[in-house]
């Protein structure tokens, strides 16, 4: 049997940017695609995927890295809704 797993709804944040009426800007994709957590947000989401490893994580640490999971998840997509706007631009001169 084949398990079809659907597709996560976008956030309100995608839904705001991805109106079919209205195209990113090449100056706004391209800061959208600039952002990224800082070196030791960095290193402190390696520390904790460490100890998460480990089984050592605390209840805040694992809100933590939960935390840093969602944003990043969701900075991904903001990124590939950036990038895809570019193509468009590009494909349109």
């Amino acid at each position: 049997m084949i398990t079809v797993v659907a597709e996560r709804p976008l956030t309100a944040w995608e839904k705001l940017l991805a109106r079919p009426d209205r195209e990113l800007s090449e100056e706004d994709a391209s800061y959208l695609l600039r952002l990224d957590f800082s070196p030791a947000d960095h290193a402190r989401m390696t520390e904790l995927g460490e100890k998460v490893s480990t089984g050592i994580l605390s209840p805040a640490e694992l809100q933590e890295l939960d935390d840093f999971i969602l944003v990043g998840h969701q900075l991904a997509r903001l990124q590939a809704l950036a990038r895809r706007s570019l193509r468009r631009a590009a494909r349109d001169e």
